[in-house]
């Protein structure tokens, strides 16, 4: 029994419902489920090749059998996207990372991961911001803790009665500070910093009443 010198077997549908997705490309294939999704084509000459059916066998044992397994179009209901070097990384995509048209998608990846580690190293310890909200208490004194050292910050009341004249700023090596109250006088206040905390105090809990009454919420917001 000798081969057709052109040898073309259809191959049956992948998956259930004929889909095979993931396989062909970006987007799923959809076979149409005729079982003619796939041509298998050997060599011109396989008759000069493999004479006989015996030798034909021999061959395929012995992996001397050539062939290309293509896409039958009409057996697609849908087509999938190839997976080639255009579809997954583009020259010009590459490009913007300053790699060339070898590149493949891993080498994007890990550019894009050196990028990024480089600019944590680049901004870090630069400046800092911190953002939170404590409640009063009516004490004499309160302390704030950041999470770095402070070199401004900023607090306002979310009470209209006790809002301290607006919106305090409150500067890295003031040791003293005034500003207006919601009543007659104003806040008189003793600042003193250390490593990543502020505390602020007064004579007496009148002092800083605007600043620390009991009941009243206080957002503040630090740079470092």
């Amino acid at each position: 029994m000798n081969p057709p010198a052109m040898l073309r077997m259809a191959l049956p549908p992948l998956g259930r419902g004929g889909t095979m997705k993931g396989v062909i490309g970006l987007t799923d294939g959809v076979q149409s489920g005729a079982g003619n999704a796939y041509t298998l084509q050997t060599v011109a000459n396989a008759l000069a090749l493999y004479p006989t059916y015996e030798d034909y066998i021999r061959a395929l044992a012995s992996g001397q059998v050539f062939v290309d397994l293509k896409i039958n179009p009409p057996g697609w209901d849908v087509l999938g996207t190839s997976l080639n070097k255009v579809n997954l990384l583009k020259d010009e995509t590459a490009g913007l990372y300053g790699l060339t048209g070898e590149a493949v998608p891993d080498d994007v990846l890990n550019k894009i991961g050196t990028d990024i580690s480089a600019l944590k190293s680049a901004i870090s310890g630069k400046c800092g911001y911190e953002i939170g909200y404590r409640s009063g208490n009516g004490a004499e004194r309160f302390t704030i803790q950041f999470s770095f050292p402070p070199k401004i910050v900023f607090i306002s009341s979310d009470s209209r009665q006790n809002a301290a004249g607006g919106t305090l700023a409150l500067i890295k090596g003031m040791s003293e500070a005034y500003g207006p109250a919601t009543g007659s006088g104003g806040i008189s206040m003793y600042l003193s910093w250390s490593g990543n905390s502020l505390t602020v105090s007064g004579w007496r809990a009148n002092d800083i009443y605007d600043l620390n009454a009991s009941g009243t919420g206080y957002y503040y917001v630090a740079f470092g």
